[in-house]
């Protein structure tokens, strides 16, 4: 494996790979892959071939995989006695196909299928929301532990791309993290995401078990859309997931026909 040294190489080769035009396994946003370069995380295949890239992301728990395919069939996949990879982000244009068939053959388990969501701004009639006591604001650095630690608490860490301490902070210094207050003044939920010109990606909404059941979820989803200003939104949401499916519907969200095809927990066969 070869380290990725700047953003500019790494969007050369993805950009060879998946023309924006034709594929949509973009998966990271600038900002995000700028944080994992500078820190020395993000590595790469030579590519053996003209039809894929395989992108490495070392975290703490395990490496990543982002795979970029240059045709739409499925590559012969060279990762046998590669680094463990426990989690595994491939996405094609018409759903599993080939490809996880392919996955579980060469070793993988628990393959799990996200659809994307999307919505525009213009479309989202904002009701009147009264948070009876609740408060929304963006985060502030001194925040930070509290609001990572409630992610690590609430969210799988290897299944949900949770950031690192110098991420958040990024993310925080950039407006891009939202603190729910309960009416004690204490933090209660926080909403995170990642932003692309005029498009945010929403990536994490949480509250305390505590909080849960109280309908505060759609209120509280109304709030983030209004502080995030964007003219797009995104989430991906898994196929089976049919609560959150059913929050992202009432809020007008609209599935847009792309899959994301993830490896959770899995395993490869004959690892070293």
């Amino acid at each position: 494996m070869l380290r990725v040294e700047h953003y500019d190489q790494y969007k050369k080769m993805a950009e060879y790979f998946n023309p924006k035009d034709s594929m949509t396994n973009l998966y990271m946003m600038p900002e995000e892959l700028h944080g994992h370069i500078e820190r020395g995380n993000l590595y790469y295949d030579d590519p053996v071939n003209d039809d894929i890239l395989l992108f490495y992301l070392e975290n703490e728990f395990f490496y990543k995989l982002y795979m970029f395919t240059k045709k739409g069939e499925a590559p012969s996949i060279p990762f046998i006695n590669k680094p463990i990879v426990a989690d595994l982000v491939y996405t094609e244009k018409n759903g599993e196909g080939v490809m996880a068939d392919l996955l579980r053959k060469t070793g993988f388990e628990h393959l799990a299928l996200y659809r994307q969501n999307t919505i525009r701004h213009s479309e989202i009639n904002f009701p009147e929301n009264d948070l009876e006591g609740y408060r929304v604001d963006f985060a502030t650095r001194d925040q930070v532990p509290a609001i990572l630690s409630m992610l690590y608490d609430i969210f799988p860490p290897v299944s949900n791309e949770l950031p690192d301490e110098a991420l958040l902070a990024k993310l925080v210094e950039e407006r891009a993290v939202l603190s729910f207050f309960s009416p004690s003044g204490n933090i209660c939920g926080c909403s995170q995401w990642e932003r692309m010109k005029e498009t945010c990606l929403m990536k994490h909404l949480a509250l305390i078990p505590e909080e849960r059941g109280k309908g505060l979820s759609m209120k509280l989803y109304y709030e983030v859309l209004k502080k995030a200003q964007a003219k797009n939104y995104k989430n991906w949401v898994e196929i089976n997931n049919t609560v959150k499916q059913k929050l992202d519907a009432a809020l007008g969200y609209r599935f847009n026909g792309k899959y994301m095809l993830k490896l959770i927990f899995g395993d490869i066969k004959g690892k070293q």
